[in-house]
């Protein structure tokens, strides 16, 4: 539990009695001597807490001995809203990141099942005690709009997603406002996922045209996907996007467009830490078959629902393998 005295907003805030090691020498804004209206937020699990105000004024950043790092709306305390059902893009872009970030895969480069191990289950670990402490239950039964509407709803502080949410209200200020009547779009920002043991990582959801066997328009089909893919026409496309799309080549990286407005740039480089399901394997037929049972998502979803950690990695491995055979 964080006691927040929300007038202390230009000051880190330690716990009664502490000093931020951050901040020697600076003024510090102890518990000891609370100002304003005190709040109270749960999520920690043990203590020794360090915390500091962002510039909104209106999240906060703390550290605790559970080697957590949790962000608080202090003003709402609204849940984070993350989707782990059966859709096509927020669930895999969200649980096949975490579980690479802690070093966890499916398959080795050989192709050798390797999900049962260590490093994954430390990952589904981590993905209980984040879901039960920071997220809407809601989620288990979330599709790829659901976090869409709850954010632009005002019903939840942050999501994982792509740039749409921000599109949508920045397209649409008068309707989408915050809770002051000014422009939703002015308080969003975006960032990459945030970086685990074994790195930082993100997965894209790829896109890709096929040509058919049994196509007896071989060459109009083949002269079509060229012209569609030519720069002309795919720069067209690539503008009326606004940055919600990534480029197919880091050439995409060096275009006008994310010059255009601050809040898109993280998506600029996002690519570089991308992964294919299947990673460190290849991702070929059995890893689009994993990917399309949601063996992944489900392994998670069965451990925030109850089941061990240890006994989640262990079902979703023997699905796997069942693949991989």
């Amino acid at each position: 539990i964080i006691v927040v005295p929300t007038m202390i907003r230009d000051k880190p805030v330690a716990p009664a009695g502490g000093e931020s090691p951050s901040s020697a020498g600076q003024p510090v804004g102890s518990l000891d001597e609370p100002v304003g209206e005190i709040r109270c937020l749960r999520g920690h699990t043990r203590g020794g807490l360090w915390g500091v105000f962002l510039p909104d004024s209106r999240r906060a950043v703390s550290a605790g001995e559970d080697d957590t790092v949790r962000i608080w709306d202090i003003e709402k305390g609204q849940p984070i809203g993350q989707a782990l059902g059966h859709s096509f893009g927020d669930p895999p872009s969200f649980w096949y990141p975490l579980l690479w970030a802690y070093g966890g895969m499916e398959v080795d480069k050989g192709g050798k099942v390797v999900l049962n191990s260590k490093e994954t289950i430390e990952s589904v670990k981590f993905g209980v005690a984040f879901w039960k402490d920071c997220c809407d239950e809601g989620g288990l039964a979330w599709d790829d709009t659901s976090n869409n509407r709850a954010f632009l709803a005002g019903t939840i502080s942050s999501t994982e997603n792509g740039a749409s949410i921000y599109l949508v209200a920045k397209g649409a200020p008068d309707k989408y406002q915050d809770e002051k009547g000014a422009p939703l779009c002015k308080d969003i920002l975006h960032s990459a996922l945030p970086k685990g043991p074994a790195g930082k990582f993100s997965y894209q959801l790829p896109h890709t045209n096929m040509l058919m066997g049994y196509c007896k328009q071989q060459d109009a089909a083949k002269k079509f996907l060229t012209w569609i893919h030519s720069k002309p026409v795919y720069q067209a496309w690539f503008d009326s996007q606004a940055g919600y799309s990534v480029g197919a080549t880091t050439v995409w990286e060096n275009d006008p467009i994310w010059n255009k407005d601050p809040v898109m740039a993280p998506f600029r480089l996002v690519a570089r830490g991308a992964q294919f399901p299947g990673y460190a394997g290849p991702p070929d037929r059995r890893a689009a078959e994993a990917l399309s049972k949601y063996i992944i998502i489900d392994m998670y979803a069965k451990a925030v629902q109850g089941m061990a950690p240890e006994e989640a990695v262990q079902w979703a491995t023997s699905e796997v393998q069942k693949i991989y055979v």
